[in-house]
C-alpha cells in the first residue's frame, strides 16, 4: 500500500518552512555562542584581575618587610662597627675596618658603605667597584636612592651616626644593591618581576634578559601577550623612587573565537546533516520505497 502524496505544493511549503526554521536555528546559535564567548571572557578578565591584585597586595607587604628589616640590620651594623673598637686608633682603623669587611664575606645585606667624618667628608669607601661615588654625603637622607650610573645598579642606601673615636662623630652610609637576586629572591610561584627606575628596567627576576622585555605603562594585559596580566606598585619611601612591576601569566581555554567558531561549525553540521536526511527521505519517496506489506 502507498501513502497517498501530498497535494500539489506542500512539499515545497514544508521545504520552505523548514529551511526559514533552519535558518533561525543558525542564527539562534551564532548569538547564543557569541554570548557564552563573550560571559566566559569576562570570567576570565575577572579571573586574571584577581591575580594580579593579589600579587600586588602580596608584594606590597613583601617590601614593607624588607624595608623593615634593613633599617633593623643598619642599626645594628653600625652597633657591632662601635662594639668593637675599630676606629679606636686613627692609624690603624680603616685597616681594621677593612680586615673585617673581608672576614664578612659577600653574604651581606650591604654590599658597599661609606664612612664620613664630621665634617661630611668622606674618608673610607668600600664595595663599589670604581671607587667612592661621592666626596661628601651632605646630600644624604637619612634613606634614600641612589643608582650608580658607571655599573648600572640602584642602591638603597640607610644613613646611621657613627663615632669615630677621637675625631668624634661621623656617619656610615650603607648601601644595599637593587639586583637580580633580590628579586628572584622575591618572586614567588607563577610571577616575574621587574624593578623600574626612571622608565628603565635596572633589575628583573629573569636576570638580564629582563631588561630587554618591553613593559607597557598601563596595568592589565600586556600588548605583546595577552596571556600575561601586569600590574605594578611603588616602592616605599618618598619620591624619586622605584616601581616594582608584576607579571603573572593567565589561563586561557578559550577565547570568544574558538567558542564563535565552534557554535558555527556545529551549526552547519546540523544542517548538513539535516539537509541529508531530507534529500533520503525525498528520493525513498519518489521511488515508492515507503509501503505497506
Amino acid at each position: 500500500m502507498r501513502f497517498p502524496r501530498p497535494p500539489f505544493g506542500t512539499e515545497s511549503l514544508y521545504a520552505q518552512a523548514t529551511l526559514q526554521l533552519l535558518r533561525g536555528f543558525a542564527v539562534a546559535a551564532v548569538v547564543i555562542g557569541l554570548l557564552v564567548g563573550w560571559l566566559f571572557q569576562l570570567s576570565q578578565e575577572k579571573s586574571a584581575e584577581q591575580s594580579i591584585r593579589d600579587a600586588t597586595d602580596f608584594h606590597a607587604n613583601q617590601i614593607s618587610d624588607l624595608e623593615q628589616r634593613w633599617e633593623e640590620e643598619a642599626i645594628r651594623y653600625r652597633s657591632r662597627l662601635e662594639f668593637m673598637r675599630l676606629f679606636d686608633e686613627p692609624a690603624v682603623r680603616w685597616v681594621r675596618l677593612r680586615s673585617y669587611l673581608t672576614t664578612q664575606g659577600a653574604d651581606q645585606t650591604f654590599s658597599a658603605l661609606l664612612v664620613a667624618d664630621r665634617r661630611q667628608q668622606v674618608v673610607f669607601s668600600n664595595g663599589f667597584s670604581q671607587g667612592a661615588p661621592y666626596g661628601r654625603v651632605d646630600g644624604f637622607a637619612e634613606m634614600g636612592w641612589f643608582y650608580d650610573h658607571r655599573d648600572q645598579t640602584l642602591y638603597r642606601y640607610y644613613v646611621q651616626r657613627l663615632w669615630l673615636g677621637p675625631d668624634g662623630m661621623g656617619r656610615l652610609v650603607l648601601f644595599r644593591p637593587m639586583d637580580h637576586a633580590l628579586l628572584v629572591q622575591m618572586a614567588g610561584l607563577n610571577t616575574e618581576l621587574f624593578l623600574r627606575w626612571d622608565g628603565a628596567v635596572v633589575a628583573s627576576s629573569l636576570g638580564e634578559y629582563g631588561k630587554t622585555i618591553p613593559l607597557p605603562e598601563h596595568t592589565g594585559p600586556t600588548g605583546q601577550d595577552d596571556s600575561v596580566e601586569q600590574g605594578s606598585l611603588p616602592w616605599s619611601g618618598a619620591a624619586p623612587r622605584p616601581e616594582l612591576v608584576i607579571h603573572r601569566p593567565v589561563s586561557r581555554l578559550f577565547t570568544s573565537v574558538d567558542l564563535l567558531v565552534a557554535a558555527i561549525v556545529g551549526t552547519a553540521g546540523f544542517l548538513a546533516a539535516h539537509d541529508g536526511g531530507r534529500r533520503r527521505r525525498a528520493r525513498a519517496r519518489r521511488r515508492g520505497c515507503r509501503t505497506f506489506p
